[in-house]
C-alpha cells in the first residue's frame, strides 16, 4: 500500500507540475517521513511522562494536523526547492500557518489580532514564510471542500493582500508600530477580537482551579512532588529581577499542561501562583513552555544561548506588550518561556471558514498580520523588488504549495501506518 501511495504521489507531481516535480521524484523515494518524525523526537519520547505518541497520533489524523506539527520536515523540504531561496533574510515568526493568529489583550488594555507562536522564530528567507502561509491555506480550503481552481485563487489573493499591505507600510512607516485592533482587520479576525473582550477572568479561573488547586483533568495533569518542587525554584529566579511585591509568585499549585499539537513533544507546565493578593480570586495562572532551538536550526544555524530567551525576543519584537508577564525560567537542561494564561484572548476557527469569500476575508487579516511582522524588518524596498508584483511572486509560490499539499497526505498516510500497523 504504501508503495502505491508514493508512486501516485509521484504521478500527480509530474501531471499537475512538471518542473516542480522533477525536484520532488529525485528524492521522493530516498524520503521516509515516518522515519524523520521518528527521529526527530527520539530524545524527546525517552523522557518519564513524554506526550510524543500522542503528538504522532494527532499528526496521523489530519493533513493539517501533519502541516501543524511537521515543521521540522517542512524546512527540510523547502532546502530542497531553490525557486524559494532569496537574498532578502529577515527575522521570521517560523510557523506562519491559519491557527497561529488570534486576538488577546495588550498590557495597555487594547484588544487586538496578530501572530501568537513565536516557538520557532528565525531569521531566514521571507518567501519560507509565505511558502509555510500558502501550504496551510490549500490544506484548510480542501479540507473546507472548496477546489482546487478556488485553493489557487485563495493563495493568490493572500499574495496580494500581502504585498499590497507592504507597500502601505513602505510609504507610511510610523504606522508599522500600530496595532492591530478591530477597526483594521476583516471579518473573522474583527469576531476574534470581540470574542477576547468577552471573557471574565474569574469565570475563566474557574474553569481551571477549584479550592485554590488546579482541576486536574485531560489538559491538567498532577506532578510529582520532586517536579514540583523544581519548578517553585525556578520561578524565584525568573521573579528575581521582577517589581511584583513578595509572595505574587508564590506557587499554590503546579501540573503538567498538556496542550497544543506541536509542542506535545516539549515539557509543559502549568502554575498557579498568588498573584497580588491572598485571594483565591486574583490568582493567577502561568504556561511554562520548554524551548528548544527552532525547527528550521538542523539547515539554518540557531543562535547561541537561551532558546526560551530566543522566543521571548521574537515575542517583544513581534506583537510589543502582549504579555505582562512574558519572560524565561532556567530548567536545567532546557529553559522555559513563561508567559500569562490569560482569559482575554479569541481565535479564528478556521475549520468553519467554509465559503470562499469567507476565507478571503480572514486571509485579509493573516495578511496584514504578516506584512507587519515584515515591514518590521526595514526591507520592505527589497522584499517588494524581489517579489516583483503578484503575479510573479504567486507564480514561485503557488506550484510549491500545490506540490506540497500532496506532499503532506502522502507523508500522513506513512504516519498513519506508522501510528496504527
Amino acid at each position: 500500500m504504501l508503495s502505491r501511495v508514493l508512486l501516485s504521489t509521484a504521478l500527480a507531481l509530474l501531471v499537475a507540475t512538471p518542473v516542480q516535480a522533477r525536484d520532488w521524484v529525485s528524492w521522493i523515494y530516498t524520503r521516509d517521513a515516518a522515519e524523520f518524525l521518528k527521529r526527530h523526537h527520539a530524545q524527546a519520547a525517552r523522557r518519564p511522562g513524554n506526550n510524543v505518541a500522542r503528538k504522532l497520533a494527532a499528526m496521523s489524523d489530519s493533513a493539517v494536523g501533519f502541516f501543524r506539527g511537521g515543521a521540522p520536515l517542512f524546512y527540510r523540504d523547502l532546502t530542497e526547492h531553490p525557486t524559494l531561496r532569496t537574498s532578502v533574510v529577515i527575522p521570521l515568526m517560523g510557523d506562519l500557518h491559519l491557527e497561529n493568529l488570534g486576538a488577546h489583550r495588550l498590557t495597555d488594555g487594547r484588544f487586538v489580532f496578530d501572530l501568537n507562536d513565536f516557538d520557532e522564530a528565525f531569521t531566514g528567507p521571507y518567501t519560507w514564510e509565505l511558502a509555510r502561509a500558502s501550504v496551510s491555506v490549500r490544506l484548510h480550503a480542501q479540507t473546507a471542500g472548496l477546489p482546487a481552481p478556488a485553493q489557487d485563487r485563495l493563495v493568490r489573493h493572500f499574495v496580494a493582500a500581502y504585498l499590497t499591505r507592504l507597500a502601505k507600510y513602505g510609504s507610511a512607516p510610523k504606522t508599522i508600530a500600530a496595532p492591530l485592533t478591530a477597526d483594521q482587520v476583516p471579518g473573522p479576525a474583527t469576531e476574534a477580537i470581540e470574542d477576547a473582550r468577552d471573557f471574565d477572568a474569574k469565570e475563566f479561573l474557574a474553569r481551571w482551579v477549584e479550592g485554590g488547586r488546579l482541576r486536574p483533568g485531560k489538559h491538567v495533569v498532577p506532578l510529582d512532588a520532586a517536579t514540583a518542587k523544581g519548578i517553585g525554584l525556578g520561578l524565584e529566579a525568573y521573579a528575581r529581577p521582577r517589581k511584583e511585591p513578595a509572595g505574587f509568585f508564590k506557587v499554590k499549585d503546579a501540573a503538567r499542561r498538556v496542550a497544543g499539537l506541536a509542542s506535545l513533544s516539549r515539557m509543559r507546565y502549568l502554575v498557579l501562583v498568588e498573584g497580588p493578593s491572598i485571594s483565591d480570586g486574583d490568582d493567577i495562572l502561568l504556561d511554562l513552555k520548554e524551548q528548544g532551538p527552532p525547527a528550521s536550526a538542523p539547515w539554518v544555524p540557531a543562535p547561541a544561548g537561551s532558546q526560551a530567551e530566543r522566543v521571548r525576543k521574537a515575542w517583544a519584537y513581534f506583537v510589543p506588550g502582549s504579555d505582562a508577564y512574558l519572560g524565561v525560567m532556567p530548567g536545567g537542561a532546557a529553559d522555559f518561556l513563561v508567559r500569562r494564561l490569560a482569559p482575554w484572548r479569541g481565535e479564528v476557527e478556521v475549520a468553519e471558514l467554509k465559503s470562499e469569500a469567507r476565507f478571503g476575508q480572514y486571509l485579509g487579516a493573516v495578511a496584514l498580520a504578516t506584512a507587519r511582522a515584515h515591514a518590521r524588518s526595514g526591507k520592505i524596498g527589497a522584499i517588494l523588488k524581489d517579489a516583483g508584483g503578484t503575479e510573479k511572486l504567486a507564480g514561485r509560490l503557488l506550484p510549491f504549495a500545490a506540490s506540497y499539499t500532496k506532499q503532506v497526505e502522502a507523508d500522513r498516510e506513512l504516519l498513519e501506518a506508522y501510528v496504527d500497523p
